[in-house]
């Protein structure tokens, strides 16, 4: 069973991979969504293999 200690170092560990994560989706995401916000968006839906497929035009 691992000590309190190391599990500690565990968490803290996983909470800084997230940081991370989280930091470069938002480089890609804002950009995109700033880009799209300037423009028209019409949403699409179109029947494939009896489902659903939304798509932006």
């Amino acid at each position: 069973m691992p000590s309190k200690k190391a599990t500690k170092v565990e968490t803290n560990i996983q909470a800084r991979k997230k940081r991370i994560i989280r930091k470069s989706t938002d480089n890609v995401i804002r950009p995109m969504m700033n880009a799209i916000a300037h423009k028209n968006i019409e949403w699409t839906h179109k029947r494939k293999n009896s489902h659903y497929i939304s798509m932006i035009r």
